[in-house]
């Protein structure tokens, strides 16, 4: 089974995504768009692993309880192959410590090579991925959005001809985080904008 964990990303934060990236998809039709339903904060993406690594993983999601978190969107950037061209576009920006924590006890979990997770967790979206050869070397930031995470959540990654397929194994989510809408912050990004 094909897994990883994850934390949702509220409806009105999708769609304040898809706002920005809409002129963008006609100006870098070369860019493979992924789908808005298909976006999430990754915390640990495990691969193909048995039923006693879904267990550990669910265990840990489990007895998490952070709380409300809070984060903001506000940079786009690459992870790079190692010839230098893009391999993945992302959104980051302001996370709370508990989604590092947690993501670093997941990194504990043996992923299907029987590898923990190494270096710091970096936070992201992905928003796109290169198609071919010619690609940007990244996308412009996104006016800064404020929201709410929901989750997290064990999803099952299916992979089809026409790209992944995500089914929830597991929700954690206690329901207990306010759905706020995401929103734009105001100012520039010289610290004048509105902070969480």
């Amino acid at each position: 089974m094909r897994i990883f964990a994850a934390l949702d990303i509220p409806p009105d934060c999708l769609d304040a995504i898809e706002d920005w990236r809409h002129p963008l998809k006609r100006v870098h039709p070369e860019l493979r768009w992924v789908r808005i339903e298909n976006m999430h904060l990754t915390l640990r993406f495990l691969g193909d692993v048995g039923e006693g690594i879904v267990r550990e993983a669910g265990r840990i999601l489990s007895v998490w309880n952070p709380g409300e978190l809070e984060f903001a969107l506000d940079r786009s950037g690459a992870f790079y192959r190692r010839d230098g061209a893009p391999a993945v576009y992302w959104l980051s920006g302001s996370f709370p410590d508990s989604v590092f924590r947690i993501a670093e006890s997941l990194g504990d979990v043996p992923d299907d090579r029987g590898k923990r997770a190494r270096g710091p967790f970096k936070p992201h979206i992905t928003v796109a991925r290169p198609r071919g050869e010619t690609s940007p070397e990244r996308l412009p930031d996104p006016p800064a959005m404020l929201g709410r995470l929901t989750g997290p959540v064990l999803y099952e990654s299916r992979l089809t001809n026409s790209g992944a397929r995500y089914s929830v194994l597991e929700n954690f989510d206690r329901g207990s985080r306010p759905q706020g809408r995401a929103r734009t912050m105001e100012g520039d990004r010289d610290g004048q904008g509105q902070g969480l």
